[in-house]
């Protein structure tokens, strides 16, 4: 069940999952690795190395990897700065292009969100900006569902432009602000 606040990104596209124990996130993590084989990237922020730091066979970006790595990738997690209720998008504050990156150049991105950081519209994420850090992101990227076009004959056409599946797994709250990567 999707908790309150996260129906807007299920009819984004998004898939939700709530992860409450390591438990539930193995449960995610072999889902995720059973639909889309291949390499996985994963953005060295706080909160995937908080989830992720157990397992093997991924690419740490921008540690031990890079552009290539990411093209060569078919999943890509990353943290997320905030979420937006009101329009079911996630938010991604970064100051290197990397996440950008890490969520656009995959089959399937997760957005690894802690519960703590939605906020109801994009205005509370400049208030939340405005307290938690002495200076704006140079990169805010917003992720509103999969990667879709109609511009080709009026047909709708999944992951031209990124990906094919989103997901964003609510994650326990985070305390203090996020570091920008």
């Amino acid at each position: 069940m999707t908790p309150p606040g996260w129906q807007a990104f299920e009819r984004k596209g998004f898939t939700v999952r709530h992860i409450q124990s390591p438990v539930d996130f193995l449960k995610a993590w072999n889902a995720i690795l059973g639909s889309h084989r291949g390499p996985v990237a994963v953005l060295n922020d706080p909160i995937a190395a908080a989830w992720l730091d157990r397992y093997e066979n991924i690419c740490w970006i921008p540690d031990e990897g890079g552009r290539a790595e990411i093209l060569r990738s078919q999943v890509g997690f990353t943290g997320a700065s905030f979420a937006l209720a009101d329009t079911g998008t996630v938010v991604l504050a970064e100051d290197s292009g990397y996440a950008r990156m890490v969520s656009n150049m995959v089959a399937c991105h997760v957005a690894l969100v802690p519960e703590n950081r939605l906020v109801a519209n994009w205005e509370g994420v400049l208030e939340r900006f405005g307290v938690e850090h002495a200076r704006q992101p140079r990169i805010l990227s917003f992720i509103s569902g999969p990667s879709q076009t109609a511009d080709i004959q009026g047909q709708l056409v999944r992951g031209m432009h990124g990906p094919v599946a989103v997901e964003a797994w609510i994650v326990p709250a985070v305390d203090g602000p996020l570091n920008l990567t």
